[in-house]
């Protein structure tokens, strides 16, 4: 899907944009790897998570 980058000078609630090839196909799986997290060298708190879309199939199916 692609690589992202939180701003912590941003809001909290950040979206990002996948890339245009996944748009449109079925994934089953999305994966979250934290690489840094601005303070605490022996753990990261992740409050909340949100990954958003549709089915593909279901809306081919709606296409007459």
């Amino acid at each position: 899907l692609g690589e992202f980058a939180y701003d912590i000078k941003k809001r909290n609630a950040q979206t990002f944009p996948v890339s245009q090839d996944s748009v449109g196909k079925l994934i089953n799986m999305v994966k979250l790897d934290v690489l840094s997290n601005y303070g605490s060298p022996s753990h990261t708190c992740i409050y909340r998570f949100r990954v958003h879309g549709s089915d593909p199939l279901m809306a081919r199916s709606h296409i007459v």
